[in-house]
């Protein structure tokens, strides 16, 4: 996580966490990736919500890479619950 970037705050001023439930994803024009990832907002009457973002090919293969080792190392040594590695 890049500590200098600014995230949505709740009001006790903690970065506000969406768990996500689900994605898809699909291939536009000659070299996009598009990928949807559907979340829960924090009023969960409302239903899920999705965002859509365009990927290059590069920036796929950078964040699977990236996603692969994180959680190839929560795998080999779990994190007591409500323990964060930072």
């Amino acid at each position: 996580m890049d500590p200098t970037k600014s995230y949505e705050l709740d009001n006790e001023g903690n970065a506000k966490v969406k768990p996500v439930i689900g994605w898809s994803i699909g291939l536009a024009y000659a070299s996009v990736v598009l990928l949807q990832i559907e979340y829960l907002p924090e009023d969960m009457s409302e239903g899920s919500k999705a965002l859509l973002f365009s990927l290059s090919p590069q920036v796929c293969l950078d964040i699977s890479e990236e996603l692969t080792k994180q959680a190839r190392l929560l795998l080999q040594n779990p994190l007591p619950p409500g323990k964060s590695p930072n």
